[in-house]
């Protein structure tokens, strides 16, 4: 299963007739391969709008990021730093 093009907040999907129903802060991702639009799990992505806080493997962030897991990157910069 491919996850590609999330959602943008507020729009109303609908897979023929019927909407595509998530849960408040569950965000929307296009299945190539099905064509058509599906929620993720809570647990796995959401965006909390009151708090403008988004969870990664986490339904319940505390912070702007806040990430369950391991996260893998070429590098990190924090505090402003610039190139």
């Amino acid at each position: 299963m491919t996850r590609e093009r999330y959602s943008p907040v507020g729009v109303k999907v609908f897979r023929g007739d019927t909407e595509v129903i998530g849960t408040d802060g569950v965000l929307l991702y296009w299945d190539n391969d099905l064509l058509a639009w599906f929620p993720t799990k809570e647990s796995e992505l959401v965006w909390r709008d009151l708090t403008k806080r988004l969870g990664i493997n986490n339904s319940s962030p505390t912070s702007a990021l806040d990430v369950t897991g391991t996260i893998t990157g070429t590098r990190l910069l924090i505090g402003g730093v610039t190139e």
